[in-house]
């Protein structure tokens, strides 16, 4: 093997090489543009999650704010009186 690549003309060892590197470039690009679209994919479900617990919060909020306005009115014993914020 050692014989076999001192034969050998330079611009093919050249070229040869170039190439090497050029498909080493190639697969890291290809790696690369994969993790980005499932990085993309992630995002978007992350996106729809933060969304989701938001909303989460909100029906929360409103849910307790309704059970504090039930709680003013079974324990008011006038309703004139009763202050609802």
């Amino acid at each position: 093997m050692k014989h076999f690549f001192q034969n050998i003309k330079i611009k093919y060892k050249l070229l040869i090489g170039f190439l090497l590197i050029f498909l080493v470039v190639i697969t890291a690009m290809v790696h690369q543009y994969i993790i980005i679209n499932n990085l993309s994919a992630t995002q978007a479900i992350v996106k729809k999650d933060v969304e989701l617990i938001n909303s989460i919060k909100n029906l929360k909020y409103l849910i307790e704010y309704d059970t504090r306005i039930l709680h003013k009115i079974i324990n008011s014993t006038n309703a004139a009186k009763m202050e609802i914020q």
